[in-house]
This record gives C-alpha cells, sequence and structure tokens, in this order.
C-alpha cells in the first residue's frame, strides 16, 4: 500500500489475518454482514444462489482488505511474529 493512503485494516494482535482500523474497515465489515445475512434471508429458497452471492461478497471483502491492509498478514502472538 502506499505511504500517503490511510490503511482500513492493521495486523491482529493474535492469529492469522487483519482488524479493522478506520472507519472505513468498520463500514466494508458491516457491508459484507448484512450482504451475507441478507442473502440468507432473501435467497432461502435458492440455497445455491445464496452460496454464490456469499462467495462473491467474502471474496471481495478479502481482497479490499489485503489492498487497504497496512502491512501483509502473518501469523502473530501479542504482536509479535511468529514462524
Amino acid at each position: 500500500m502506499p505511504q500517503d493512503r490511510k490503511a482500513w485494516f492493521g495486523p491482529r494482535a493474535f492469529g492469522y489475518g487483519y482488524t479493522p482500523v478506520s472507519w472505513e474497515g468498520w463500514a466494508v465489515t458491516a457491508v459484507l454482514i448484512v450482504v451475507v445475512l441478507g442473502a440468507g434471508v432473501v435467497l432461502r429458497q435458492a440455497p445455491l444462489a445464496a452460496m454464490a452471492v456469499i462467495f462473491a461478497a467474502v471474496g471481495a471483502f478479502l481482497w479490499i482488505a489485503q489492498r487497504q491492509a497496512s502491512s501483509p498478514s502473518k501469523r502473530r502472538w501479542n504482536g509479535r511474529k511468529l514462524p
């Protein structure tokens, strides 16, 4: 990520992955939750369509999180990188 842009996601203190660190990150996370729950409710009678929407939403979320993160995701324990 270029230095002039503000990070939306930062590394987690424990485990692997990212956590939202700005309002934009929290907004993207909230949109993901709404889309996943909405797909489950609206497409209840079409489970394959619901799964397709959910997979697409999660894929888009992971792509956005990766591009807007402050650093690459690594396993951590209390802020320390693990092998």
